[in-house]
């Protein structure tokens, strides 16, 4: 323990903590209020009755919702709805329920606003993970700790924290790749001077530097946590040829992509090949779609597998990858997690450097 105050009383990794000291900065610090209030509107504010509310609770047709932060000015007309996220990603809904016209109307009425108030939504984030209503901005923060000056003197118990807070951030974003001769599982899972680096972010530093990357470009990362399935950390890598969006013709929709989980349940890695419709819908919906998109959907999707099949067979290819067809996955391979971090490397980029071409190849009997 280093004597920092988040640290001793045991809150480094508690969401509701950064919560408190970013509305407590909102509402106390008229400097970080403005830098902030720029970064969310994206213009300077005038206005000097900002008025900042953690956890309202709003009732509405929806039902109650909790929003971490509101902030609202009767000068400026507006409101802002800020959603803070630390290693969760959002509940079921969450961002669509909060950047509705029932939810804003809510609000509205429960602060006594006027007709017309503008409302802006914003969602907080310490890893990067998107909301799913594109009606929320995302902020993350590296952002905020951008804003908090570097000083060793700090006349007020805030400043004091609104440091801690930054150099937390730092020393998240500043954290080190794996050695090539440590064992990846190891690199997981040790623990970490500060809690705030997470499983999940060490995840997402190994995947950006994986072959994979280098060939397709950056994952997008996220985490899945499907009831009965855990928490799962993926990491998910496409070309741009590799989907197509049609509502009318079933052949013509679908998504191809690599996948990469960690399942933190039991300690396993798999790297799969993934084949879906585009935009990704579950078994039951698809269900209720047109008769004739569904066979189309099917009939593509089986020319697919069998056309990797027949290169398959044509190739010296990797034995590590099987290959099995399911609702959403064509194959997969199981990576040990024991190997060193070089050894999974090596093992990735073989498994994609063989499937890739292939993958070109199949597209085009789509």
């Amino acid at each position: 323990m280093n004597g920092d105050i988040l640290d001793i009383l045991g809150v480094t990794d508690r969401e509701d903590a950064y919560t408190n000291i970013i509305a407590y900065a909102l509402a106390n610090d008229i400097s970080f209020r403005n830098a902030m209030l720029e970064m969310f509107l994206g213009s300077t504010s005038s206005s000097d009755d900002w008025e900042v509310k953690p956890w309202l609770q709003v009732i509405s047709s929806q039902g109650k919702d909790v929003p971490d932060i509101v902030i609202y000015s009767r000068q400026e007309n507006a409101v802002i709805i800020v959603e803070n996220k630390l290693f969760s990603s959002e509940g079921a809904e969450q961002t669509e329920r909060y950047s509705s016209d029932v939810f804003n109307e809510a609000v509205r009425e429960q602060l006594k606003l006027p007709y017309g108030t503008k409302f802006v939504h914003v969602f907080l984030t310490l890893e990067g993970i998107a909301p799913r209503s594109n009606k929320f901005k995302m902020v993350t923060y590296s952002q905020i700790a951008a804003l908090i000056p570097k000083s060793n003197k700090h006349s007020t118990k805030l400043g004091l924290l609104l440091d801690e807070f930054r150099q937390k951030v730092e020393e998240f974003d500043k954290w080190p790749l794996p050695r090539q001769d440590q064992p990846f599982l190891e690199y997981l899972k040790s623990t970490t001077p500060t809690k705030l680096v997470s499983g999940y972010r060490k995840f997402v530093l190994a995947c950006n530097n994986f072959s994979v990357s280098k060939l397709i470009g950056p994952p997008e990362c996220g985490i899945t946590a499907h009831r009965g399935s855990g928490y799962i950390p993926l990491a998910l890598w496409q070309k741009d040829n590799w989907y197509s969006q049609d509502d009318t013709n079933g052949r013509r929709c679908y998504e191809v992509h690599y996948e990469f989980q960690w399942d933190t349940r039991h300690d396993t890695l798999f790297f799969y090949l993934h084949y879906h419709t585009c935009p990704y819908v579950t078994r039951k919906e698809f269900e209720t779609f047109d008769q004739g998109f569904r066979e189309s959907y099917l009939r593509g999707r089986d020319d697919f597998y069998e056309e990797i099949h027949k290169q398959v067979r044509q190739r010296n290819f990797p034995k590590e990858w099987h290959f099995r067809k399911t609702w959403l996955q064509l194959a997969y391979a199981e990576l040990d997690g024991n190997m060193t971090y070089g050894a999974i490397y090596d093992q990735i980029d073989r498994l994609v450097t063989a499937m890739t071409p292939l993958i070109d190849a199949a597209t085009k009997v789509l």
